[in-house]
């Protein structure tokens, strides 16, 4: 390609727009306006609400890694009845892709009204990040407790349902560092 215009493919102008659009959801997150709702200061037994930012994130696998088990509530459509009774034991559940991480934005903002989530669960679909995606999961680190990446594990494709075992052990390798970083902060918060 010539033209003296510096690009030579039309992907070495993708850095630049990964960037833009990355400074533009956060400056989105950042003007979000933050809802005004109370939330019961109560700690019920039982896992931390498990909330998905999007449909297919995650969150019915993620709830049932838990011990106990997490409340799975899917995608909220009320924030209110997502966290009645569950005061500060949120986690959300979100894809690593660049739309995952815009959903989880979204959602993080709406969760932070009431109560800053514990964790933000993302699930890999076993591609490498996009680097778009990765930027906006660093903004998003500091506004929750703690990012936790759930690696992908190809076998459960296979299966109706994911075996999800109490014993750390007995879960895939890849998932035993993860699982039992998240079963600590859920513990934490109970």
């Amino acid at each position: 390609m010539g033209g003296g215009s510096g690009v030579t493919s039309p992907l070495d102008a993708i850095p630049d727009l990964n960037e833009l659009f990355t400074q533009r959801r956060a400056a989105a997150w950042a003007a979000a306006p933050l809802a005004e709702e109370e939330v019961p200061p109560t700690n019920p037994p039982g896992g931390p609400v498990v909330v998905g930012c999007h449909g297919g994130a995650g969150a019915t696998t993620v709830a049932g890694l838990l011990d106990p088990p997490g409340r799975d509530e899917g995608v909220p459509r009320s924030w209110s009845l997502t966290l009645a009774g569950y005061g500060a034991r949120v986690v959300l559940v979100t894809r690593g892709t660049v739309a995952g991480a815009d959903a989880a934005g979204r959602m993080v903002t709406m969760a932070r009204s009431m109560v800053p989530p514990l964790a933000l669960v993302v699930v890999s679909d076993g591609l490498p990040e996009p680097p778009a995606a990765r930027a906006l999961f660093r903004l998003l680190a500091a506004r929750v407790g703690q990012v936790v990446r759930l690696p992908y594990v190809g076998r459960w494709r296979y299966l109706a349902a994911p075996p999800l075992p109490r014993e750390v052990a007995a879960l895939p390798r890849e998932l035993r560092r993860p699982v039992s970083l998240l079963r600590a902060l859920a513990g934490e918060a109970h």
